[in-house]
Parts: C-alpha cells; structure tokens; sequence
C-alpha cells in the first residue's frame, strides 16, 4: 500500500498540475500542500474528499492510487499539455471543476451499482458521454441504485451510506422495499454523544479513569452524559459523579464532575 503523502504527490505530477493551480483547486495554500505531498502532516478528511473530488474519484479510490487512470486526470494532463492552464483556470474560478468531479464520481458510483445489481456491464471507466449531464440527476440515479441494491443485500448498512454521503448516524432515505428498522441509523448520535464522555474521563479527567458514561438525554445546548464511579469497598454500587454536556457538533462543552464520593472515608 503507497504512502497517502505519495499517493497525493502522484495524483497531482500524474496530472501535470502545478503546486499553484491544485492550491486553488483544493482551496488550501502553498504550504498546506507541500507539508500534505511530503509526509509533514496528515491529511484532514475534508483535505481527502478534495483531492478525491477534484479527480472524480472516491476517498477509497483515491489511497489505492487509481487517480492516475482517471478520466479527468487524463483531460487535465491534455488540456495543460496543449493548451495551457488558462482553460482550466476559468473552470476553477467558476467551481466548476467540483461540479465536473461529482458528476464523474457519479458515473463511476452507477457503473459499480450497475453490475452489483446485474444490469448490463458498464464500461470500466464511465466518461461523460454515457448520457449523464446533470449533476442532480446522476446524484438521484446514484441514490436508486444504492437504496435497490441495499434492500437486495448487496450493500452493508455502511457500505450504502457511503454512496449516499450519509453519515452512520442519520436514517436512510424512504424506499418502497425498505422497511423502518432497514432505515434506522448505523449508530445513534446518543451513542456517539456516550463514546465521546467515556473517552473524555478516561484520558482528560485522569483521576476519573475508572468512571462510566451512562443515561444520555438531550438538552438544548446538545446532549448531557451522566457519568457514574464505583469504589473498591462497594463495586456493585454506581455513585453518580455529576455530567458532561457534548454540543450539537459533537465537542464537550461542559463538565460538572465530582469524584469526591468514590474516595473512601478515612478511618
């Protein structure tokens, strides 16, 4: 498996773009890519999925180094090659290279439905000229294919969110041949809410290490934990420890804890 560092280098020299032109493509400075293509830093998830975008291709895609076959690769290093940047520039400076990269990312996403599902084999690489020239209508066929192939267990609960950009924790799209619990979350955002306290009083509250996230309710500001401590002489018995509250976009914005219970009285 390629270093992601090199796997970005590649998609981009592969491409014959410059440092400049693929900064403002990914909307990232100089600097930025550089510390990316060489290894300095890690690579944010919102980094990767434009690098996948700007080539059409997914995240999954993009680490297994198959950048370098993709169509708009191929049209990039042509249009550069015999015309310069300059067309490329104007398709940038309008978006339209996002718009351009999602509809290739469709087209794929079809052709790899297509035969999960048996239809008629697509051609290994689908280009724009299968038809498909409206964003939301390939995002529309994307989401059929993915739900039809879903509820004929072709795809895994994960698997099909992925296609669907759908994050685990939010329900499926309605579908004639899913049912309700089919639709259900992966996970629920209490859950997540739960996992966040339990890791925040294992390793920010070092002396609550032996504490447990419990009962989650929702509140205004976004979801209270309650956090409960047992003590050595009584290990049945779950003190409470008082609560943490996680904000809407999932980040600990509080914390009332009180571990004073759980210490035994001194004789």
């Amino acid at each position: 498996m390629p270093r992601l560092s090199d796997v970005l280098w590649r998609a981009r020299t592969d491409a014959k773009l410059g440092e400049a032109i693929m900064c403002r493509m990914l909307g990232i400075d100089e600097g930025r890519l550089r510390k990316l293509e060489s290894g300095e830093t890690e690579p944010q998830p919102d980094e990767l999925e434009a690098y996948a975008q700007a080539f059409g291709v997914g995240v999954r895609q993009l680490g297994r180094g198959e950048a370098g076959q993709a169509p708009l690769t191929q049209l990039f290093c042509r249009s550069i090659s015999e015309g310069g940047p300059e067309a490329l520039e104007k398709l940038i400076a309008t978006g339209g290279h996002r718009v351009l990269g999602e509809l290739m990312r469709c087209a794929r996403a079809i052709a790899e439905l297509e035969a999960l599902l048996g239809h008629p084999k697509p051609p290994a690489w689908p280009t724009p000229m299968i038809g498909l020239t409206d964003l939301g209508e390939a995002c529309g066929i994307v989401r059929a294919l993915a739900l039809e192939a879903f509820a004929a267990g072709k795809l895994s609960r994960v698997r099909v969110r992925e296609y669907l950009k759908l994050p685990l924790t939010e329900p499926l799209p309605e579908h004639d041949a899913l049912t309700a619990e089919q639709r259900e979350p992966v996970r629920r955002l209490e859950d997540t809410a739960r996992g966040i306290v339990q890791q925040y009083v294992q390793e920010v509250a070092l002396e609550m290490s032996g504490c447990i996230a419990t009962a989650v309710s929702r509140v205004p500001e976004g979801f209270r934990v309650d956090v409960v401590g047992f003590r050595d002489d009584a290990p049945e018995t779950a003190l409470p420890c008082g609560f943490v509250t996680v904000s809407h976009d999932l980040m600990v914005s509080c914390a009332r804890l009180d571990v004073s219970a759980l210490r035994r009285d001194p004789k």
